[in-house]
């Protein structure tokens, strides 16, 4: 995010075990990097991984790829204050 100077996604290839399909994870559902590895572990289940939009770098980030993303996975907002949550 430019504006705000945050880091809102990692993008992370899946490997062969979605053909390579790549995605956005939040850093906040990262649980720990294993560098030597190239790899991370996610607070994610592998069927959500799944699930979760494709990534395509020449497309844009936008407000409905998030929606789509965040409402998919259940996970509070960012964008939205923690007393518009209803």
């Amino acid at each position: 995010d430019d504006h705000k100077w945050a880091i809102r996604y990692i993008v992370a290839a899946t490997g062969s075990w979605l053909s390579g399909k790549k995605v956005l994870v939040a850093p906040a559902w990262v649980r720990r990097f294993n560098w030597s590895g190239q790899c991370m572990d996610v607070d994610l289940t592998q069927a959500q991984v799944k699930g979760l939009p494709a990534y395509d770098p020449s497309e844009p980030v936008n407000r409905v790829f998030e929606e789509r993303m965040y409402d998919y996975l259940g996970r509070p907002k960012y964008w939205v204050a923690t007393s518009e949550v209803k």
